[in-house]
């Protein structure tokens, strides 16, 4: 994987817990790397955002200043994702696409489309 070649790389895992789930998206990331040999100390977490815009806003502050970054998120979210990185100053941005549950991706294409749709009426993106 990237983070085995390029053993300097930090990771910042981000997502808060939601009301139905009994950990934070950020552990469960947060272990799921441990179990693939990511050491802890090159993994940070932020574990109070409850939504993409705020992924990223808390991510921020994580971050070294002018760091060069990769967002890894599934492909249908990644426009979204990019487009309000850029807006929050994020400029030396890479997307990488993890995969998604075929089964699941209409459902999750369709609730992006949305997502899309308020973040542009709110001028997010």
């Amino acid at each position: 994987t990237y983070l085995r070649a390029n053993p300097r790389t930090r990771v910042i895992v981000t997502g808060g817990r939601g009301t139905e789930e009994l950990i934070s998206e950020a552990a469960a990331m947060k272990a799921y790397l441990m179990e693939q040999g990511i050491n802890l100390d090159r993994i940070l977490a932020e574990e109070q955002s409850s939504n993409t815009i705020e992924n990223i806003r808390f991510s921020k502050s994580l971050m070294h200043e002018n760091a060069s970054i990769a967002i890894v998120t599934n492909g249908f979210h990644i426009f979204r994702t990019v487009k309000l990185a850029r807006k929050q100053g994020l400029t030396k941005l890479y997307a990488l696409v993890a995969p998604t549950e075929l089964l699941m991706a209409p459902h999750y294409y369709v609730r992006e489309a949305a997502g899309v749709g308020k973040d542009w009426l709110k001028g997010n993106l």
